[in-house]
């Protein structure tokens, strides 16, 4: 288990889905919002799964909003063919702890 604390911005608004574990709502941040050196990943899945709080995620979760998050973080790999197994990991976390920021234009920044 790799405990993880994540800052960044969302990339898309967050979702509900339903999972092997009950309900839960899924977006995408950036956790590299600003300039970084080529080839670095701008995506990272997060699962929420405490339905009390995802509705004010889902009723505030604005693209561009910064966000802090805690959890789990998942590494797996894609169901495709893939070269060699360290080079193709897919990366999410399963938070546990949410807090939403302020939002940003792309333009202001």
């Amino acid at each position: 288990m790799i405990k993880v604390m994540a800052t960044g911005r969302l990339l898309t608004t967050p979702n509900p889905i339903t999972t092997e574990n009950g309900d839960a709502v899924v977006f995408v941040i950036d956790p590299f919002p600003g300039p970084t050196p080529a080839g670095t990943a701008h995506q990272c899945e997060v699962l929420y799964h405490h339905p009390r709080l995802a509705h004010a995620l889902l009723d505030h979760g604005i693209i561009g909003a910064s966000v802090i998050l805690r959890g789990e973080l998942t590494l797996w790999h894609p169901s495709a063919p893939v070269e060699d197994e360290l080079s193709a990991v897919r990366v999410s976390i399963n938070a546990d702890d949410i807090h939403l920021g302020i939002t940003h234009s792309p333009t202001s920044e």
